[in-house]
């Protein structure tokens, strides 16, 4: 995504930041506290360091990851000195690997946001990964940030940060997963798990396209799709896996 602010000598292009940024960073001051929109995975690599937030403190040491949920401040008093690797991960990012991670589990990505939310309710907590694990860790978080300062795209990026996350899962809090999986509504007919929409959705989605500003009822959707009301909301119920009417 680009924004461009004509008007100057040649169009000034900014483009928006990707979702994922790692940088690693030495410090021997205090970093007072500051929030961000992201969540933070802070990986200890050298040195120790007072990490606190009004949610809780952590006595960070090297191997220790410290995950600081978006909005909260959180601030760090250094030993001496320490040196931390810190991957910034946009939200919208994370709660789609989340859906799909546990895909057969959750319905929707809302249900993955119900999850997450469960699963950082303290906003900022501490943990000490077995030793080969912060050692893949900090590995991958390197290589992503190489790629990062060498320019590579979102997908050279993407590669080898998700195997970061495939790392950190078995760390995660997961609270309260569904106790039965979710009936896929796809059966063994053409398209396989991707069935082909019906006629009548595609129908009625392209009439609200050709006429946004209108106020669609859900008769005026079945006129379009020359079906009752009743009928449309069955077939929308069951195309994207509702409850039935």
């Amino acid at each position: 995504m680009e924004r461009i602010f004509p008007g100057s000598a040649g169009a000034v292009r900014q483009r928006a930041p990707g979702p994922i940024h790692v940088e690693t960073e030495s410090s021997t001051r205090v970093v007072e506290p500051v929030a961000y929109t992201c969540l933070r995975f802070m990986l200890v690599r050298e040195g120790r360091l007072f990490v606190h937030s009004r949610h809780g403190t952590a006595h960070a040491r090297p191997g220790m990851l410290v995950i600081v949920c978006a909005g909260t401040l959180c601030g760090a008093i250094p030993e001496r000195s320490a040196t931390v690797t810190t991957a910034f991960v946009n939200l919208d990012y994370l709660l789609d690997q989340l859906t799909w991670r546990l895909n057969g589990l959750l319905r929707d990505r809302h249900e993955a946001e119900l999850i997450a939310t469960k699963a950082f309710r303290h906003n900022m907590w501490a943990t000490t990964p077995p030793a080969q694990a912060t050692a893949d860790m900090l590995d991958l978080l390197d290589r992503t940030e190489a790629i990062q300062d060498a320019g590579g795209g979102f997908y050279d990026i993407e590669a080898v940060f998700a195997a970061f996350l495939a790392d950190l899962v078995s760390l995660m809090p997961y609270r309260e997963l569904p106790g039965e999986p979710v009936v896929s509504l796809a059966g063994d007919g053409v398209g396989g798990r991707f069935p082909p929409l019906r006629p009548e959705i595609v129908a009625v989605g392209d009439a609200i396209q050709a006429d946004l500003s209108r106020r669609w009822s859900l008769e005026d959707m079945a006129q379009v799709a020359h079906i009752s009301g009743r009928h449309l909301a069955r077939v929308f119920n069951e195309s994207y896996g509702l409850p039935p009417v």
